[in-house]
């Protein structure tokens, strides 16, 4: 069982609820201070899921105690609760990479923005303003793609297509069905899975 989406969604919610905690020094600092507070809110949520003892680690051994989970043997190897223990630091840094520009892009782009009530004409807009029909799909492309630690070239290349195909997915631009099937497949991912908005 891989515990990778759990603590995906788990970071998303800490980082979450840290940046609310922090929303009146966010909203109060100029541009280049909200990345930073950000990237600080980012680094001390991937240090607490994934240091050793951390938020992963814990739950990992806690639950394999609980279910006596005990170690087995396969063909492929021994196995035991050391191979779910183990956290994956890129994936969950790229979650939180994400949910950091997401907050950049939907909540910090009008310094009258309010968390009580953000803005409703920012849905599906790019930092520089222009309206961007997928946002969810260039997140979903860069969680993905720095979860596999690929660049875009590696990806390009991976799915054999131009690297500006890949560019133009990640800023949220339309491409053709054939290229998003082929980024799918380079990622592991069922085309089914990739988002259309």
């Amino acid at each position: 069982m891989d515990l990778l989406p759990f603590f995906q969604t788990y970071a998303t919610l800490a980082f979450d609820a840290e940046a609310i905690r922090q929303s009146s020094r966010i909203f109060a600092a100029g541009k280049q201070g909200r990345r930073r507070l950000l990237a600080a809110i980012g680094d001390s949520v991937v240090n607490a899921i994934v240091k050793p003892g951390g938020v992963w680690e814990r739950a990992a051994r806690e639950s394999g105690q609980l279910v006596n989970l005990g170690g087995w043997r396969s063909e492929f190897g021994e196995y035991g609760i050391e191979n779910f223990v183990r956290p994956h630091r890129m994936p969950i840094k790229a979650t939180v990479r994400s949910c950091a520009t997401n907050w950049i892009i939907k909540k910090l782009q009008q310094p009258t923005a309010s968390l009580a009530n953000p803005p409703q004409n920012l849905k599906g807009t790019g930092v520089s303003g222009k309206s961007v029909p997928f946002p969810n799909r260039a997140k979903w492309l860069d969680s993905h793609r720095l979860g596999m630690n690929f660049s875009i070239r590696h990806l390009a290349d991976r799915a054999s297509v131009d690297p500006k195909t890949v560019r133009r997915v990640r800023s949220g631009k339309s491409v053709h069905e054939k290229s998003l099937i082929a980024i799918a497949g380079a990622l592991k991912v069922k085309p089914a899975d990739v988002p259309n908005d």
